[in-house]
C-alpha cells in the first residue's frame, strides 16, 4: 500500500500548490525546487541568515543543502518520506529522523547527506569499504559503529533524489507495487540495486577472516560494474560476489524498461568512473 507524501510547513500546514483551479498537496517531486525558493526568501531576510546558510552548506558537493536546511533547520515535515508506510520525517540535533507510525519497525536515523558524513567520493576497487557505490562511480559509506547500516542509507538518497526527479518518482511506485513488488523490487534496497546498478559492498568476519561481499546483479549490468567487480575480484581472491538475478522474474518489456530507466536516472558523469 502506497502513502501520499505531504510536506507540512514548520506551522503545521500541510504545503499545497495552485492546479487546474485546485489546492493539491505539492507533488514529491517538486518539493526539491519548492524549499530551494523557501531558502533563498530566508536568505533575503538578513546578512545573518545567509552567513548561516553559508556554514551549513559546506560540504555539500554532490547534493544539494536545501532540504536537509529545511528539515533540520527551519522546521519542515516530511509525511510518508518512503511512500510504503506511514511515517514522518523531521529533523532532530542536525540529524534527521524518520519515525515510524504505527509500525513494528524501528525509526530511522540519518546523517545529513554531506560528503564528509558518508565520506562520499569516487570509488575505487582497489580500496573496498562499508558502502554503496551507484551507478556514476560514486561511492558512500556507511557507518557501523553508530548503527548507520546499508539500508539507512539507500533510504535518504531515495529521499532526497525523490523531491527533484519525477522519472525516478513513477518508476519507484511502478516497481514497488504489484507484481514487480513481489518478485523483484521487495524493498528499497534491491530496487537500487536491481533498477538503478548500485553496488553493495560489507565487510564481515568469517572464520577469522575479513570477506567482503557485493550485491550486484545478473543480466543487467553496466559495462562500469562489470569492470569494478572483475578488478575488485583481482585484488582480493577471497571476495565472494553474491549476484541478485532478476531475469527469471522481467519480461522482455520490463527489461527495456530498467535498462532505459538506468540511463535516464543515473547513468551519468563519466569522468567519475574508473
Amino acid at each position: 500500500m502506497f502513502y501520499e507524501t505531504k510536506l507540512i510547513s514548520p506551522d503545521g500546514e500541510i504545503v499545497t500548490i495552485q492546479k487546474n483551479g485546485k489546492n493539491i498537496n505539492i507533488p514529491y517531486y517538486q518539493i526539491g525546487i519548492y524549499l530551494e525558493k523557501v531558502v533563498d526568501d530566508f536568505i533575503n531576510l538578513s546578512n545573518k541568515n545567509k552567513d548561516l546558510f553559508d556554514l551549513f552548506k559546506q560540504g555539500y558537493n554532490h547534493f544539494n543543502p536545501y532540504f536537509d536546511f529545511a528539515i533540520t533547520y527551519l522546521g519542515y515535515k516530511l509525511e510518508n518520506p518512503l511512500l510504503t508506510e506511514e511515517s514522518i520525517l523531521y529533523g532532530q540535533n542536525d540529524e534527521i529522523v524518520n519515525e515510524r507510525i504505527n509500525s513494528r519497525m524501528p525509526n530511522s536515523y540519518y546523517y545529513r547527506l554531506t560528503d564528509e558524513n558518508y565520506k562520499i567520493g569516487p570509488a575505487s576497487p582497489y580500496y573496498l569499504s562499508n558502502s554503496v557505490i551507484d551507478s556514476n562511480g560514486i561511492k558512500y559509506d556507511v557507518d557501523y559503529l553508530n548503527n548507520r547500516h546499508h539500508d539507512d542509507l539507500y533510504e535518504i538518497i531515495l529521499i532526497e533524489n525523490l523531491i527533484y526527479n519525477e522519472t525516478l518518482y513513477n518508476d519507484y511506485i511502478h516497481c514497488m507495487s504489484g507484481e514487480l513488488r513481489e518478485f523483484t523490487y521487495q524493498n528499497i534496497a534491491r530496487y537500487f540495486r536491481g533498477r538503478l546498478d548500485f553496488i553493495q559492498i560489507g565487510l564481515v568476519k568469517f572464520d577469522g577472516t575479513d570477506l567482503y561481499l557485493i550485491a550486484s546483479r545478473e543480466g543487467l549490468k553496466t559495462p562500469y560494474s562489470e569492470e569494478f567487480i572483475n578488478i575488485a575480484k583481482d585484488v582480493y581472491p577471497s571476495i565472494h560476489i553474491l549476484e541478485e538475478n532478476y531475469f527469471s522474474f522481467l519480461s522482455k518489456e520490463e527489461i527495456e524498461r530498467a535498462k532505459k530507466i538506468k540511463i535516464e536516472v543515473g547513468e551519468k558523469y563519466e569522468s567519475r568512473r574508473i
